[in-house]
């Protein structure tokens, strides 16, 4: 009986014996590994807006000596690898953030899904880490408006901005009908106060193309800015085909139309709400405001008097305003829209 349990005995200490000394030879731990989870689609195109931060490995140098390793991330089947070596200096701890390049895969998924990213660490060409974890990848359409920590992700929407969609050139095409002069044409006036006139006749002349020519109405569907919520945004084109719009989708619809005439519009976010922010003029401190949830029954100008309401309440409630054009020079570009 003692013969068989030392023999036992030293079965055990040689199945032991390989993990001590891969141990010993690895004095890099992973101490944890932040997740970009859920993972929004439209975060794709923004690798220059947040940089290497959707996933971050927390390492510790445990040794005495500087010590190099590989890390290597990759949303399986979703993404390509993306890989960074670093050097870790003697019992230091470091974060180390990656972000994979998406393939066209994360652009064209419409169903919220389990997916894995697989997280590699190498030293001296040896695996010494290997660990897969599971993500949500959200649909296309769903908009992140704040991450489970509570970060505020509102110039996302920027992405659902779509000017250069060929949808929104037919509209222009149509609203135009209903200039005087059968033109558009922007901020291209010289004379502030005849600009902010013409933005004011432009902007109503694209608004009741989307009520009267296209049939949009309101869709009630409620704007959710609770961390870790996301909710569906319809893309201009979509809320075209679809012929209905809650208040963000409007607020996109209107606002992709405007800037591919070149105007300065904004997307005012308020509790529970979205409204349009449109520049009278290069400069000028007047704005056009559209509530676009009336325009299923009401007028341009009943719809700029209810803008006009919210932005007075805002003033003193608060509110967010994400700015289009800073965006674009943030780098948040418009979403595919195919």
């Amino acid at each position: 009986m003692k013969t068989r349990l030392a023999l036992l005995m030293a079965v055990i200490s040689l199945a032991v014996l390989p993990i001590l000394s891969s141990s010993q030879q690895t004095p890099v731990s992973v101490k944890d590994i932040e997740l970009a989870d859920p993972f929004p689609p439209v975060v794709c195109n923004l690798k220059t807006v947040f940089g290497d931060t959707a996933f971050k490995w927390h390492l510790e140098n445990n040794s005495t000596e500087a010590v190099t390793v590989i890390l290597s991330t990759e949303i399986l089947g979703w993404s390509h690898k993306a890989t960074k070596t670093i050097t870790l200096n003697p019992e230091r701890k470091a974060t180390i953030g990656q972000f994979p390049s998406c393939k066209d895969k994360f652009m064209q998924n419409r169903e919220v899904k389990s997916v894995d990213t697989r997280f590699v660490m190498k030293h001296q060409d040896k695996v010494i880490y290997d660990q897969t974890k599971t993500i949500k990848v959200l649909p296309r359409g769903d908009m992140l408006w704040r991450d489970d920590d509570g970060s505020d992700l509102t110039i996302l929407i920027a992405g659902w901005v779509t000017p250069h969609d060929p949808v929104i050139n037919k509209v222009l095409s149509l609203a135009k009908e209903r200039m005087s002069d059968r033109s558009f044409f922007g901020y291209q006036i010289t004379d502030q106060k005849r600009q902010i006139i013409r933005t004011y006749h432009e902007t109503r002349a694209i608004y009741t193309t989307l009520r009267e020519d296209l049939g949009i109405s309101y869709v009630n569907t409620p704007t959710s800015f609770s961390p870790g919520a996301s909710q569906r945004v319809r893309l201009p084109r979509e809320s075209i085909e679809e012929k209905s719009a809650n208040c963000i989708d409007g607020t996109v619809l209107l606002a992709s139309c405007l800037e591919a005439l070149g105007y300065e519009v904004s997307i005012m976010l308020v509790p529970q709400h979205a409204f349009l922010s449109v520049r009278g003029a290069p400069g000028s401190n007047q704005y056009v405001f559209v509530e676009t949830t009336v325009m299923g029954q009401n007028n341009f100008e009943t719809s700029v008097k209810r803008g006009n309401r919210n932005y007075q309440k805002a003033l003193k409630t608060g509110y967010k305003e994400v700015n289009i054009n800073d965006c674009r020079r943030l780098g948040i570009n418009p979403m595919s829209f195919n």
